[in-house]
């Protein structure tokens, strides 16, 4: 996602949701260096996964359109490659 967001972030906004205590999260994120919006919440992301998936499972990627609209549900594994195809078919 690091990447992604330094190629494509003019395009797209990035965010990510931890559901995890805020100290772990901000240790991994000073340790890689996020360049995008990280919000953290154990209790509020919960509800906000099961939203969007039924099984809770993590991770969980998410696409939405400049309409707010849902167009992609990505459930495990980050592929890269996959995604950043998923961006160039949006733009």
């Amino acid at each position: 996602m690091i990447e992604l967001q330094a190629r494509y972030g003019s395009d797209f906004k990035f965010i990510g949701i931890a559901i995890d205590q805020f100290s772990n999260v901000q240790k991994f994120e000073d340790e890689f260096g996020l360049n995008y919006l990280s919000l953290v919440d154990d209790t509020k992301g919960m509800e906000l996964l099961q939203y969007y998936e039924e099984s809770s499972a993590l991770p969980l990627t998410l696409v939405f359109d400049r309409d707010r609209n849902l167009k992609h549900r990505i459930l495990g594994f980050f592929d890269p490659e996959g995604f950043e195809q998923i961006l160039k078919e949006m733009l």
